[in-house]
């Protein structure tokens, strides 16, 4: 929520290394450790992998929800907001 708070009431810059890190602060992390995380380069290529993986699953939107019982559903999907979604 700290994130959340920060950038969509704060206004704050959230791509901002420094912000990041004393926002991962205020919500209870080591500023330290989230500093290397943030400056990794080790780290970037793990979140592209994850990127990529994520779109050949179809995944092009966060938050995205997967319910045993029915289709994966993204949040920024047109069609799942109007109810005639998969």
């Amino acid at each position: 929520m700290t994130l959340f708070r920060a950038h969509f009431t704060g206004g704050e810059t959230i791509s901002d290394v420094d912000t990041l890190v004393r926002l991962a602060g205020e919500a209870g992390l080591d500023e330290a450790t989230a500093r290397v995380a943030i400056d990794s380069e080790v780290r970037d290529l793990e979140v592209a992998g994850d990127i990529q993986e994520a779109a050949a699953y179809g995944i092009h939107g966060v938050p995205y929800f997967r319910n045993a019982a029915a289709q994966p559903t993204s949040s920024t999907d047109p069609s799942s907001t109007r109810g005639n979604g998969p």
